[in-house]
């Protein structure tokens, strides 16, 4: 082996996969829960421990085994240097950072003096932090570059089907859902009223629905003419598998802007302030308290690239749930301690 990858993100393995074709087979791959279904031929995994007293356990015995394999070398390292369990494996001078968050990194000089070099993506074209130690890769480039043998070792390394593959190859837009009934931002039912709607801009049968990986819903129930990906492919992974992918949708999600700057992203985050779960303290209904969204950065940031297409969420009942009407002021401001806890109705 000649060097080592480190990740618990199954985006970053693909970064480095489709980078670094020819490093695969030479590459231990020092991977978390995330990435550990991956099929690869020097694999360790590591878990991500809750306390302080299983995490130094768990860091010395990735170090013994990880110095077992490569017998106390210290090779080139790239992956994520933020993942504190494996902290000792990182020597900045010989570290590369493959990563789609160094958009938020680089804003911090001392982190990109720290390492040789650091790879990324474009996140907002020419306004992307540029500096000689930065790489940006553009993924449509280097997924269509690489040989139809190594195309087919990717879809090996991520369990990806053939059906699947044939199932992507004629939508054209890519709907990324959220996690909102799970932390506990709306219920299930509001959720999926939510994703009815916006789904019902849509042609029937374009759609490709990538749930979030900490999602419980059975969207294929909710939606039947839908396509449903696998949560263990990486978004990015199947947007590839679209050659004709038009549009991505979402509500404001910030991963809609790896799909590239040639897609439209919807983003119907701009009437959020409608719905009735948009609080500006948390609220309480049936002993459940559910947490507040109150502002949108994703909109004040970005509102000027003109390939975000800021979209209205269908409301043609003037509320958007009627239960709303059904909740008098008096049971709103009670369910919370007496905290004034109504729905903010100010629309930007």
């Amino acid at each position: 082996m000649k060097q080592v990858f480190i990740a618990n993100s199954t985006y970053t393995l693909l970064l480095y996969l489709l980078r670094f074709p020819q490093q695969i087979d030479e590459t231990l791959f020092v991977l978390g829960p995330s990435c550990a279904f991956t099929d690869l031929k020097h694999k360790i995994c590591f878990e991500l421990p809750a306390d302080q007293k299983a995490l130094k356990i768990e860091q010395n015995r990735l170090l013994h085994q990880v110095n077992s394999l490569l017998n106390e070398q210290i090779l080139p390292a790239y992956g994520d240097a933020s993942l504190t369990v494996v902290a000792p494996l990182i020597h900045d001078s010989c570290f590369y950072p493959v990563s789609d968050g160094l958009r938020d990194e680089v804003d911090f000089p001392n982190y990109v003096k720290r390492f040789p070099k650091l790879y990324g993506i474009p996140y907002k074209g020419e306004k992307d932090f540029q500096h000689p130690k930065i790489e940006y890769m553009d993924l449509k480039a280097l997924f269509q570059n690489l040989s139809d043998e190594n195309k087919r070792r990717l879809m090996q390394i991520y369990k990806v089907e053939q059906r699947v593959i044939q199932n992507l190859k004629n939508r054209k837009n890519f709907l990324i859902t959220q996690p909102l009934s799970e932390d506990h931002v709306c219920t299930e039912a509001e959720k999926q009223e939510l994703y009815r709607r916006i789904l019902s801009n849509y042609e029937k049968g374009s759609v490709v629905l990538k749930p979030h990986p900490r999602e419980k819903t059975n969207w294929q129930t909710v939606f039947p003419d839908t396509i449903i990906a696998p949560q263990h492919i990486p978004m990015q992974l199947l947007q590839l598998l679209m050659p004709k992918l038009e549009k991505v949708i979402t509500l404001f999600s910030t991963a809609a802007f790896t799909a590239g700057n040639d897609k439209i992203i919807d983003f119907y985050s701009k009437d959020f302030a409608k719905l009735k779960y948009f609080t500006p303290a948390a609220r309480v209904e049936n002993n459940c308290v559910f947490q507040p969204i109150t502002a949108f950065d994703v909109e004040k940031a970005y509102r000027s690239e003109k390939q975000f297409n800021w979209r209205s969420i269908p409301d043609k009942d003037g509320l958007f749930y009627p239960a709303v009407k059904q909740m008098t002021t008096q049971r709103i401001r009670q369910g919370f301690g007496g905290k004034n806890i109504l729905p903010n109705t100010h629309t930007r």
